[in-house]
C-alpha cells in the first residue's frame, strides 16, 4: 500500500511540474497555432519539450513540404517565435541561385540560413526578399548563408575554374541579391557517393549546422570554399578560388 501511495504521489508531482505537458497533443496545438497565424494548413512532423510551459516543433506548410522550419510555442498555443518567413525567403534565394550553379554542375543541393526576425507576417504572400531585408535589423553576421553541395562527378568539364568563379560573381551581382550585403555562399565539392547524404540532410532538416554534422561524421565538409560579398567586395580572389578548387581531387 505504501508503494502504491509513493507511486501515485510521484505521478502527481511529475504532472504538476510539467503542467500536464505529457498529456498534450503538441502536434495539434502547433498546427492550429500556425494555421491561425498564417491562414493555411501546416504539418508538425516532430515536436519536443522545451521545459517549463513551452515546446518546440519542426513543421512545413501542407502544400509545400520543401519549406521545413522550427517554431517555439507556449503549451496554450501562443507562438513565441517561428521561422516560416525566414524559410520562404531562403527558398526564394535558392531559386535565384540554382540556375547559375546549374551552369557549373548538373547535380547540386541547397540549404539556406536566413537571419531570425520577428516581423509580424500573417500570410506567406506578404513575404519577399525585398520586404524581409528592408524590415530586418541590419546585422552583417546574420545575413544569409547558402550552403551548396555540388556533386563533383557532375561538374561541367567544358568550363574552367575561371568560368566557375565568374558564374559565382554573377550570382552575387544578381539584381535581387546584390543588396544583401554580407551574403555568403558555402560551396561543398563532394564525391558522388557522399552527395546523397547532403541531399537527404538539406531536404529533411529544418536546421543545418556544419559543426554538428562534423561530429556526426558527415564526409567532405572540409571540401569547401566560402565566398562572401560585403561592402562591394568579395572575400575570395580568382587565384584563391583556383587554388582551392585544385585541392578537391578524389582518388
Amino acid at each position: 500500500m505504501k508503494k502504491i501511495f509513493i507511486l501515485f504521489s510521484t505521478i502527481l508531482l511529475i504532472i504538476s511540474l510539467g503542467g500536464c505537458s505529457m498529456f498534450m497533443n503538441r502536434k495539434a496545438i502547433a498546427e492550429k497555432a500556425l494555421q491561425e497565424q498564417y491562414g493555411e494548413e501546416f504539418v508538425a512532423y516532430h515536436t519536443w519539450d522545451h521545459g517549463g510551459d513551452s515546446f518546440r516543433a519542426s513543421m512545413y506548410p501542407k502544400d509545400d513540404e520543401s519549406i521545413k522550419f522550427n517554431t517555439h510555442i507556449f503549451n496554450d498555443g501562443r507562438i513565441i517565435i517561428d521561422y516560416y518567413a525566414e524559410k520562404i525567403v531562403g527558398k526564394e534565394i535558392i531559386e535565384i541561385i540554382k540556375p547559375y550553379i546549374d551552369e557549373i554542375a548538373e547535380e547540386s543541393a541547397y540549404f539556406a540560413t536566413v537571419p531570425i526576425q520577428d516581423l509580424g507576417y500573417t500570410s506567406k504572400e506578404e513575404v519577399s526578399i525585398e520586404d524581409f531585408y528592408t524590415k530586418a535589423e541590419k546585422d552583417e553576421s546574420d545575413w544569409p548563408y547558402i550552403y551548396i553541395a555540388i556533386n563533383i562527378e557532375s561538374v561541367n568539364h567544358d568550363i574552367t575554374f575561371e568560368d566557375e568563379y565568374e558564374i559565382i560573381l554573377r550570382v552575387l551581382s544578381n539584381v535581387r541579391l546584390d543588396t544583401l550585403d554580407g551574403i555568403g555562399l558555402v560551396l561543398y565539392y563532394v564525391r558522388d557517393g557522399v552527395f546523397s547524404e547532403y541531399t537527404d540532410i538539406f531536404s529533411s532538416e529544418a536546421f543545418f549546422d556544419p559543426q554538428i554534422y562534423k561530429t556526426k561524421k558527415l564526409q567532405d565538409l572540409d571540401k569547401k570554399i566560402f565566398i562572401q560579398f560585403g561592402n562591394g567586395d568579395v572575400n575570395v580572389s580568382l587565384n584563391n578560388y583556383i587554388e582551392k578548387r585544385k585541392e578537391f581531387t578524389y582518388e
